[in-house]
């Protein structure tokens, strides 16, 4: 593989990710996440239930939780767990990172030569303090690489159990999002869901994986969300067309 052009070897880099990917979420494969999954969904109830108010929190909790439990097997404190916390410091980083213009380097590109005490070289400080630090090796990750290059295999777990990490977890908050603002425009829809779970599921029990084929309004209604307002890059806003690769600036005030 040295021999291949930078092009050629992330091509090969990636085709490797997503093989090693589809390894482990697969229709398949993916449902021995099945009890995990129900579990922080209960978990993310209960956490509801006790305080309505921080709903968007406990969803960045929970699922930035379940992320981090599927790629590398750990169990997630309650509150105030160490792992979780320290992907959203890097997320932060990450966001102020992405700002145009934030940084002197965006201007001077030449800055990156200098040392981290330079004036001007802050970008260089705030990257130390966001250096990698590993919370698992090859055996802990639950994905299988099969190379005899011991750093290739090392750098592949790593970037595959990246594709698990808790920034992956928006698309799925902002569809719950979604899907609260709809029930609250729409009641009759949720009394017509509610009715439908009262109907079918036994009292006293949640629905489950096992009750998906019964539930056909609400199977229906999880897609509908996911159609009205999808969670994803548009090439349209409001009528103005945006061109790719535009940097765009969102206006806060």
């Amino acid at each position: 593989m040295n021999n291949q052009s930078p092009r050629s070897l992330f091509t090969i880099r990636r085709r490797t990710h997503r093989r090693h990917c589809h390894h482990e979420l697969n229709a398949v494969a993916s449902r021995r996440f099945q009890s995990l999954e129900l579990q922080q969904a209960h978990d993310l109830l209960r956490r509801i239930l006790n305080n309505p108010d921080a709903y968007d929190e406990h969803y960045d909790y929970v699922f930035g939780g379940l992320m981090i439990t599927m790629a590398y097997g750990l169990d997630i404190l309650p509150h105030d767990d160490p792992y979780i916390n320290a992907a959203h410091a890097a997320l932060r980083v990450m966001g102020e990172a992405a700002v145009p213009g934030r940084f002197l380097i965006d201007v001077i590109p030449a800055l990156k030569y200098v040392p981290s005490w330079f004036p001007g070289a802050s970008f260089k400080r705030k990257a130390a303090n966001g250096i990698e630090r590993p919370i698992v090796h090859r055996k802990q990750a639950n994905v299988s690489c099969r190379k005899k290059d011991e750093a290739s295999q090392e750098l592949d777990i790593k970037h595959v159990a990246a594709t698990f990490n808790p920034f992956t977890t928006a698309q799925t908050r902002g569809i719950l999002v979604i899907f609260l603002r709809a029930m609250m425009e729409n009641p009759t829809a949720q009394r017509m869901a509610q009715r439908e779970i009262d109907t079918i599921i036994r009292p006293g029990h949640l629905p489950g994986f096992e009750d998906q084929d019964q539930l056909s309004y609400i199977t229906a209604l999880v897609k509908e969300t996911i159609r009205w307002w999808p969670v994803a890059p548009m090439d349209t806003y409001r009528g103005y067309r945006i061109p790719a690769k535009s940097v765009v600036m969102v206006n806060a005030w």
